[in-house]
């Protein structure tokens, strides 16, 4: 599970794009604050590659996928607060850059502290699909994952939060297929 550092790093890897949007707005007039925005960011990018390649190390554990909702249009309402920073927001006195800087800092505590973690734009970059799941009739729970999966498929994952799963990756592409009833099987043996 992340801690206090790991959290820190996807929240910031969440607003990279606000950030470079942040720093070009506000480059020719204030570099420094360009500069910071920028390094933030890129901390946060590179802070979720090392996470997401150090959690494959972790022992993974096998689920069945009982059902299944796609969710990613979950960051489709996380750019809203984009929108509104940059709307309500202009970078042009002191006062709006540090207003900026709290509402930034508030965002940060309520990701780091909720379970928010799936909520990252810089996840759907990378390739990743965001799903709920129902697994073995418990509550249901955040995959993260590379490809499509369907019912009744089973998927080694990490435990990554408080029902949150990353797909474990063995190294093979995956298709989201399960291979139709008795394929692979000779024509008038049965499949058992």
């Amino acid at each position: 599970m992340p801690n206090l550092l790991g959290r820190s790093l996807l929240f910031l890897s969440s607003y990279f794009p606000m950030l470079l949007i942040a720093a070009i707005l506000v480059c020719t007039k204030h570099i420094w604050i360009a500069v910071v925005c920028l390094l933030l960011g890129l901390v946060g990018v590179l802070g979720v590659l090392i996470y997401i390649h150090n959690a494959q190390r972790i022992a993974p554990k096998t689920i069945t996928v009982a059902g299944h909702q796609r969710r990613d249009s979950d960051i489709v309402s996380y750019f809203v607060t984009y929108l509104l920073t940059f709307l309500a927001v202009p970078m042009e006195g002191w006062e709006r850059i540090i207003a900026f800087f709290v509402f930034f800092a508030l965002l940060g505590f309520i990701y780091v502290n909720s379970n928010l973690l799936h909520v990252n734009p810089m996840l759907n970059i990378l390739g990743y699909r965001i799903y709920e799941l129902v697994v073995d009739g418990e509550a249901s729970q955040i995959l993260i994952c590379h490809h499509r999966i369907a019912k009744g498929e089973k998927i080694r994952v990490i435990e990554v939060d408080e029902d949150i799963f990353l797909e474990k990756y063995d190294g093979k592409a995956k298709t989201g297929k399960r291979p139709a009833e008795g394929a692979g099987v000779a024509p008038g043996v049965q499949s058992p």
